[in-house]
């Protein structure tokens, strides 16, 4: 058990390592393509779509990782904090985000196909996380299952 869990901890080291890497790779090369632009001054006048959307969703985890933290100390329970705490914040997030952007309407500009293209880049590399996260995820289950 002891080794299990030391290998799917690596695992999940690796993973934000990874994740780290590609989003900082990703908003270099989205930046290098914007400055290159001619209209830069124009693009950087004002915000994109969903730029709210993110800071709200940034804002709602940042305020759900204490409340999972404190869910846990209530409980007792280590995982179940840590795991509903997040969840909850991107949920708030996501209310958070939406009202910024309704109260922001109008002062946006559409995405550039750079950004378009590095938030495609940016869904695929979630959608990756997300499969190896529930690979790690069932890796550890079944190692704590009963013989």
């Amino acid at each position: 058990m002891n080794e299990t869990f030391i290998l799917v901890s690596l695992a999940v080291l690796a993973l934000i390592v990874v994740i780290a890497v590609a989003a900082a790779g990703v908003a270099i090369w989205t930046n290098r393509k914007l400055r290159a632009d001619p209209d830069f001054e124009a693009l950087q006048a004002r915000h994109p779509e969903g730029y709210w959307m993110g800071i709200g969703v940034a804002l709602g985890v940042a305020l759900g990782l204490p409340l999972g933290l404190a869910i846990s100390g209530a409980m007792g329970n280590a995982g179940s904090g840590t795991a509903i705490g997040p969840a909850m914040g991107v949920a708030i997030g996501v209310a958070i985000g939406a009202a910024l952007e309704q109260r922001h309407k109008g002062e946006t500009r559409p995405l550039t196909s750079y950004e378009r293209r590095a938030r495609r880049w940016m869904t695929w590399v979630g959608i990756a996380v997300l499969a190896l996260l529930a690979a790690v995820g069932v890796i550890g289950v079944a190692a704590n299952l009963p013989q």
